[in-house]
């Protein structure tokens, strides 16, 4: 501001003497100044006219002197004259209030939170910090000022300072379940667990049906193996939230890790109605039927998973296992286990390498040591080993050995030819 004004007032001063001269030199008669008296011409006497002939034409007068404008001399190309020390002291004036007021503004707790809160709305964490800092320096256990801050590092993705933000915040507003609740997020996001499970039994304990920190802290306890804990808090989840299919999924899933079925079923049943058209949610439903022994339900969960997802692996192998289960239970009949083997040759085709259906293989395998089916897609899983894996080499050569049993039993099958001859090749 002062610099704009010594600039401004020398331009205007300038201005104004122009103006004055050019207004000045426009006047009548103030461009030829009088002529000077001359007292030998006014006492002389006047020359005799000569005689002449009279003619029509008068004789012409000589023109008049034409009036010369007095020139204005330019001004000088001089530095600007200096700014009268009134108008210098204005311009302090106006700068020290401009500085006082901006001085003001910055230790205005109010308006530096105001200007935070817009920057965070506006997505522009920055500046919002920027603001926070400006507060915490006069004052820094500024509770507001520090949850802003934290849910500013926190769109900047810089967790560890959130959460350091939070703590103070939290340690200097104890019973606020928001900052708590914030400051557990932020936690987890860390994967700090043993805090976080604490911070959310904080919450439980001041808010009993606080429904988020029930639904993280449970998730947290599954991820840990603290399964009984976690099942006892799905329980209370799905009551106090009886509509929230994701919590009745994880109920299920939860009860079926420590082998409660009845109460899997109960919980996947509710799931799908809530959730319908989910494979997951059916082929689990299948699961847990099978567990207690429901084998035609089972394949029934298993075909409306199907239904979702023709290829969804989960039920393409349940069909294998109901099927192989039962062949186990009854190994007189022939059927179930010829649609085990069936189901786990689609499998095979859709992916190959796959822990569960080996072991549906290697099942199969002992229920009829003979089978050539079994031994075949056994081969067929077990060259699928990574090379970096440490099972290759013990893998290559069992499915070597499979396929030589395999051709010994049946010698017609080109497709096992190749595969025993590619292997042959292979072997160090």
């Amino acid at each position: 501001m002062r610099a704009v004004l010594l600039i401004l007032i020398p331009m205007l001063v300038l201005c104004a003497v122009m103006t004055a001269v050019f207004w000045l030199s426009g006047k009548p008669g103030a461009d030829t100044p009088p002529a000077p008296y001359d007292s030998q011409v006014a006492d002389a006497q006047p020359a005799p006219v000569e005689k002449t002939k009279k003619t029509d034409t008068p004789p012409k007068k000589p023109p008049p002197k034409p009036a010369t404008r007095a020139a204005v001399k330019p001004l000088p190309a001089t530095a600007p004259r200096p700014v009268p020390a009134s108008a210098r002291a204005v311009a302090e004036a106006v700068d020290d209030l401009v500085n006082i007021n901006r001085a003001r503004r910055r230790r205005d707790r109010g308006q530096q939170l105001s200007i935070a809160r817009k920057a965070l709305a506006s997505n522009k964490p920055a500046p919002a910090i920027a603001a926070c800092d400006r507060i915490l320096s006069a004052h820094p256990d500024d509770v507001d000022a520090l949850s802003i801050k934290a849910e500013a590092l926190v769109r900047m993705e810089r967790f560890a300072e959130a959460a350091d933000a939070f703590k103070r915040a939290v340690q200097n507003r104890p019973d606020d379940v928001r900052l708590r609740y914030n400051h557990a997020v932020v936690l987890s996001r860390l994967e700090r667990f043993g805090e976080a499970i604490r911070s959310y039994e904080a919450i439980l304990e001041r808010q009993p049906q606080h429904a988020k920190a029930m639904y993280n802290l449970a998730v947290i306890l599954h991820d840990e193996g603290k399964l009984t804990d976690a099942a006892a808090l799905w329980s209370k989840i799905t009551e106090v939230n009886p509509n929230l299919a994701s919590a009745w999924f994880k109920r299920g899933v939860v009860a079926m890790q420590l082998g409660d079925h009845e109460t899997a079923l109960k919980a996947f049943s509710q799931a799908d109605k809530l959730e319908p058209n989910r494979a997951d949610t059916r082929t689990n439903l299948g699961i847990a039927h099978q567990e207690l022994g429901h084998l035609a339900e089972a394949i029934v969960a298993y075909q409306r998973a199907r239904e979702v997802d023709p290829k969804y692996l989960p039920a393409v192998n349940g069909f294998a296992e109901a099927y192989l289960r039962y062949y186990e239970s009854n190994p007189q009949t022939d059927e179930p286990f010829e649609l085990t083997l069936s189901w786990c040759e689609y499998s095979l085709r859709l992916k190959a390498n796959q822990p569960r259906l080996r072991g549906l293989f290697q099942r199969a395998l002992r229920a009829r040591p003979g089978s050539v089916g079994a031994m075949n897609g056994l081969a067929r899983v077990l060259i699928t080993t990574p090379a970096n894996s440490p099972q290759y080499t013990s893998d290559r050569a069992r499915a070597f050995e499979l396929c030589q049993k395999s051709l010994e039993a049946k010698p017609d099958q080109p497709d096992v030819t190749a595969l025993l001859k590619r292997l042959r090749k292979e072997a160090p």
